[in-house]
């Protein structure tokens, strides 16, 4: 007689994330129920073994054909594997525990996979781009000739974590605090978040002056408004940031002082509200206000272990005691995850949010959203990038200026520029149907392998960090005769990090996930994969 585990119960274990969850599942294949709900059949655990039984398999054939019966080569192949893309950055763990699964098998059958004809290969492999960049003489590093700017680092500080060397937290996005008196400015203030902690800054002094907590998080997203309670003046400005507990938090950084400006005591943020925006088990991996059209209109973009259920919504938030509404939702994710909302800010008002996904890029129309009432909206239009598979990350979306959009897709090379208002007229008939980006211009950037690594963009340049602790910074020339491949302005090196004792700051390999910039352009902000937050000043 044979036993097959088929259910399972793990609640009331806090240390069994999703992450563990999956592997889990991974480990009981004839699972059936856990924690008294029906195992899905088809959400984001299977879209990853899917993507990483597929690459992995291409990988072995392509690249490590004649090498996997040597130990030499096998190990290659298992430390390559652990960086292969697929799912979202919460689920990084999983994804690199489940690939040594996969690529470990792939050894001991010696399967190597078949062989793809040029056709295939052309149109379909992440390498598309790379080979048009080298048949250019463009490398994904930069060249010697390439400036490196007037950039002083003004400090580097490690400030979300309990012990202040602390290395190994991921912080995840930072953002400028909107000048709510000026159009379109913003102050000294910014705002960081990864580990539990969301800090706020004044880049010009270095110091963090006010800092929101919560035990146990992990930060990955966040969002700056204005009070919408006093939207004429709004005078005072909220924060929403969301992460892995599946909840967005809405907090007031100095509510009850008078200024930023005490260089003695480190204010709390004030937590005013709690949204619990999915039901289930899930992230939150993008959050944003439509600020500065409609202050009160915040979206939030969860990616729930079952993916069949993800849809992003729209959410009436208060500043008083009145609790939050949830006024809409955007549906059409069909099983994939969301990864960062863009609001494109057009003369017309608000009328498009687009999101990048990991399966191409999704668009919605919110015209009318503030005013809705538990509305459900299908999608508008998916639009993917030619010459790449559908299943392919995009990790970035940006608006460059007020006639382009910037994508980037992991492992590409390349960033992506196209025009906004050719693909507004195809958003206008598409019916939720799928198209394809036409680029404008590319942008040589990293080869890099790494994902979810935040572009930024602001009057026309663009920023964007890389592997190395690099900052690749453009001014694109988005005329018509401009070359179609172009170039870094100026590369930043990561400088020397030392502690005010002198003392060196041992670091592993250096990885920006986000970067932004003032209005004025002034200062830049990296966040790391090291739990620093670079500040430089221009």
């Amino acid at each position: 007689m044979s036993w097959t585990l088929e259910e399972i119960d793990i609640r009331g274990n806090p240390a069994l994330n999703i992450n563990e969850r999956f592997k889990l599942r991974e480990l009981v294949p004839k699972l059936k129920i856990l924690d008294g709900e029906d195992v899905p059949e088809n959400d984001v655990f299977f879209t990853v073994k899917k993507t990483l039984t597929k690459e992995l398999t291409k990988l072995a054939s392509e690249k490590f054909k004649d090498e996997l019966t040597e130990k030499t080569g096998q190990e290659k192949f298992l430390k390559r594997a652990r960086r292969v893309p697929a799912g979202p950055k919460s689920l990084r763990d999983f994804r690199s525990w489940l690939a040594e699964r996969i690529a470990a098998d792939i050894i001991e059958s010696g399967t190597a996979g078949g062989e793809k004809s040029a056709e295939e290969e052309e149109n379909s492999d992440l390498g598309f781009y790379k080979d048009l960049k080298r048949k250019r003489g463009m490398l994904g590093v930069p060249t010697t000739n390439t400036p490196t700017g007037k950039w002083t680092p003004l400090s580097a500080l490690q400030c979300h974590s309990q012990h202040p060397k602390q290395t190994d937290v991921s912080l995840w996005a930072v953002e400028f605090e909107p000048d709510v008196t000026k159009n379109n400015e913003t102050t000294h203030i910014f705002a960081s978040c990864g580990g539990d902690a969301l800090c706020f800054t004044n880049a010009k002094t270095g110091r963090v002056q006010s800092k929101f907590v919560e035990p146990d998080e992990s930060l990955f997203c966040c969002s700056w408004s204005a009070d919408p309670q006093n939207p004429l003046l709004q005078t005072e400005s909220i924060i929403a940031v969301g992460g892995k507990f599946g909840t967005v938090y809405i907090i007031k950084p100095h509510t009850g002082k008078s200024s930023y400006n005490s260089l003695i005591e480190l204010y709390k943020g004030v937590c005013i509200h709690r949204i619990k925006a999915i039901r289930g088990l899930g992230v939150i991996n993008s959050v944003k206000f439509a600020f500065p059209k409609h202050p009160e209109l915040l979206f939030i973009a969860p990616a729930l272990n079952d993916s069949s259920k993800n849809a992003i919504s729209g959410w009436k938030v208060s500043t008083t005691t009145a609790p939050c509404q949830k006024l809409l939702e955007l549906h059409g994710l069909e099983g994939y995850s969301p990864v960062k909302i863009c609001l494109p800010n057009l003369n017309s008002g608000l009328s498009s949010l687009f999101c990048s996904t990991d399966n191409g890029v999704r668009v919605w129309d919110v015209r009318g959203a503030e005013k809705a009432q538990k509305e459900k909206r299908d999608v508008a239009a998916k639009f993917f990038h030619p010459n790449l598979p559908d299943t392919v990350i995009v990790d970035s979306i940006q608006q460059v200026d007020k006639n382009h959009m910037m994508t980037k897709v992991a492992d590409s090379g390349v960033i992506f520029i196209w025009a906004l208002d050719g693909v507004q007229s195809e958003i206008e008939a598409a019916k939720g149907e799928e198209y394809h980006i036409e680029p404008t211009k590319m942008l040589n950037w990293s080869n890099t392998d790494k994902v979810y690594l935040n572009c930024f963009a602001n009057k026309g340049k663009i920023y964007a960090g890389d592997e190395d602790g690099q900052i690749w910074t453009y001014e694109p020339d988005l005329s018509h005769n401009s070359p179609e491949f172009q170039e870094p302005s100026e590369v930043i090196p990561w400088p020397i990090v030392k502690r005010t004792t002198t003392e060196q700051v041992p670091l592993k390999a250096t990885i920006i996930n986000d970067i932004a910039t003032p209005a004025s352009g002034k200062y830049l902000v990296a966040a790391t994969n090291n739990n620093i937050v670079l500040t430089l000043k221009g």
